[in-house]
């Protein structure tokens, strides 16, 4: 309950409410079909992976259609990508709002989430009306994916603000996050799984895009999942959820002062 209480204080849910509503008023700017490409625009990165497993231009998988499996796996990498790398460039686009005192610094560094979480509804919407036509889902299956889902996002997310003040001070380690993310998008079981083998097992267990992706997927469709990478990962959350609380206490002052 302390936790819960302590980010009620720091979140400004009237300042997420502000930020969404510019965001659908500025979709409302575009033009008379402004409705249709807030839906279609969120599909399309998702819907371009899916095409090479619908047209069969990867391996097929057993256990999952090959157009679902680079659906989902799509969809959850875009999701945990934003919550790594967005909260460095809200930093850039809302500190006007946090040098005036009106946002603390955790809003400015979740400020982006609105407009996201719009994005992501889309997205689950789709996949999930793909997966129940195709082959059906339990209660238990969708639950154990929602909960992975958001275990990999706050992980992330909390990586992706400890970045977001390493970069405030070396402008460039963002540059070299974003460069070593890229190429995570081919090693993190997105499009296709890692092949069988020992120094690929490692790989998986020890890249966070693989262990959340690949486990909240196989989740959906009942295939095991190795609970104890997961709960190594989980006591990782933990320690990174104190050691960010306690480098906001400090960083938080001089940073406003940084940023004038």
């Amino acid at each position: 309950m302390g936790v819960v209480k302590a980010l009620l204080y720091i979140m400004n849910w009237k300042f997420y409410q502000q930020q969404y509503n510019n965001f659908l008023h500025a979709q409302r700017r575009q033009g008379g079909f402004w409705r249709l490409w807030l839906t279609v625009m969120p599909l399309v990165p998702v819907l371009a992976y899916a095409l090479l497993g619908l047209l069969k231009l990867l391996p097929s998988d057993e256990q999952v259609p090959r157009y679902l499996y680079i659906m989902i796996g799509m969809t959850l990498w875009l999701l945990l990508s934003d919550a790594l790398m967005k909260p460095a460039s809200s930093i850039t686009r809302y500190k006007g709002y946090f040098i005036r005192q009106e946002i603390g610094f955790f809003t400015l560094l979740t400020a982006w989430l609105p407009e996201r979480m719009l994005a992501l509804l889309m997205q689950i919407i789709l996949c999930g009306s793909l997966v129940v036509y195709e082959v059906g889902v339990t209660l238990a299956n969708v639950t154990a994916f929602l909960l992975l889902m958001l275990l990999g996002f706050v992980l992330f997310h909390l990586l992706g603000l400890i970045v977001a003040i390493i970069s405030l001070m070396y402008p460039n380690f963002n540059n070299f996050v974003t460069t070593i993310n890229r190429f995570m998008l081919f090693v993190s079981g997105v499009i296709f799984p890692l092949p069988d083998g020992e120094i690929t097992h490692y790989l998986q267990i020890a890249n966070p895009y693989y262990v959340f992706i690949d486990s909240a997927r196989s989740s959906l469709f009942g295939i095991h999942i190795e609970w104890e990478v997961i709960g190594i990962w989980i006591l990782v959350l933990i320690v990174l959820s104190g050691a960010l609380m306690s480098m906001l206490q400090k960083v938080s002052p001089s940073i406003r002062e940084f940023l004038q």
